[in-house]
């Protein structure tokens, strides 16, 4: 442009947004890495205390995991209006049990199932006597279902049966 103040400030203002975006990624990747390192490190937990429950603990053995609520993590950094990569696995769909075990066996926990619809129903009102999680009951084996209690509110399945 003929003006050089018009070329001097579309320069600032340029540099302006460049760098409200570099804090927007940064602040973006900072709350995605930790609650993806959350998300990890809630699977290892769950699975080393399944592992502790049994004396005999066999990795190749299938083991049923039942997941009651979900597990909601909140950090300093702001969320994105939608976001795949900022939500926790243990907090989608107000506790999906399909999403977390599918999950779990990503990263590399391959002998988990889900138990069906039916024994899910008739293991809720044990789930009510649990303490939360990280708790030392809040792991439990029921016959041979482990069974997991991440929050007081329910997920919506266990919610249908709740009292």
């Amino acid at each position: 442009h003929k003006r050089p103040s018009f070329m001097f400030g579309s320069l600032a203002l340029v540099g302006l947004y460049q760098i409200q975006l570099f804090s927007l990624s940064s602040q973006y990747i900072a709350s995605a890495t930790i609650t993806q390192s959350h998300d990890r490190i809630l699977a290892a937990d769950i699975y080393r205390r399944i592992g502790e429950m049994s004396g005999d603990f066999d990795r190749e053995a299938v083991l049923t995991l039942d997941i009651y609520g979900r597990k909601y993590l909140d950090t300093i950094y702001a969320d994105g209006w939608s976001s795949a990569i900022q939500g926790s696995f243990f907090s989608w769909d107000d506790g999906n049990i399909y999403r977390m075990v599918t999950y779990m066996k990503v990263m590399g926990y391959e002998n988990i199932m889900v138990p069906t619809h039916d024994r899910r129903v008739s293991m809720t009102p044990l789930f009510e006597k649990m303490p939360v999680w990280p708790a030392a009951d809040s792991v439990r084996k029921v016959g041979d279902t482990f069974l997991v209690k991440l929050s007081e509110k329910p997920d919506p399945t266990h919610a249908q049966f709740v009292e």
